[in-house]
């Protein structure tokens, strides 16, 4: 779908600063390069809608975004960070109305180490993959509960210690979520009691 560009041109093709507009409403500002969106430039996708626009800003490369950029959504989500081939990869800020995530992203998902900060109040910081809570993490209730340990696809699963807001500990094994396995109970007044779990 070609549009109608206004700007520099070098024997014909597009080359410098230049605008470039779409029939469906999208429109390109910013650096060209051989005909392609390459450098810097600011991309409105579509057209304006009566809660804002889908819009980035920031570095391009044969047309794809590449390098750091910040992108807005019309629902309010945005992203602040490092894309490669049009996705988020690399170090990055992406904020929804229910999450914050800080930390780094492969191909567009959550992937590797990240904080996350629910609007609950709850909070996780550790590993992640596939937008998922995967490897060692801690995660923190806004009751003041705390589990430090080993995640699998969300889920509680490996070794952890689970805390509870009265300082009491549960330091073991976890299969789907729940205590299974070996493990030590520990209170308050440093008592210990070692045993074997079923299913919590």
């Amino acid at each position: 779908m070609e549009g109608v560009y206004e700007g520099d041109q070098v024997k014909g093709i597009r080359e410098g600063k230049g605008k470039l507009k779409w029939p469906n409403g999208d429109i390109y500002e910013g650096d060209f390069h051989a005909g392609l969106r390459h450098g810097h430039g600011v991309f409105i996708f579509g057209r304006k809608r009566p809660n804002g626009q889908h819009r980035y800003e920031g570095q391009w490369h044969r047309s794809m975004r590449q390098g750091q950029g910040k992108e807005e959504w019309p629902n309010g989500d945005r992203y602040e960070g490092e894309y490669k081939e049009d996705l988020f990869d690399g170090k990055g800020i992406l904020v929804s109305r229910k999450t914050r995530y800080e930390g780094e992203f492969v191909a567009g998902s959550k992937e590797g180490w990240g904080s996350m900060r629910y609007a609950s109040g709850a909070q996780y910081q550790g590993e992640f993959k596939a937008n998922r809570l995967h490897g060692y993490g801690e995660y923190t209730w806004p009751d003041g509960r705390r589990y430090a340990g080993e995640w699998e696809d969300g889920i509680r699963q490996g070794k952890g210690v689970f805390t509870t807001a009265e300082g009491e500990k549960h330091d073991g094994e976890w299969h789907k979520g729940e205590k299974h396995g070996p493990g030590v109970q520990r209170w308050k007044n440093g008592k210990a009691r070692p045993g074997e779990w079923e299913r919590g």
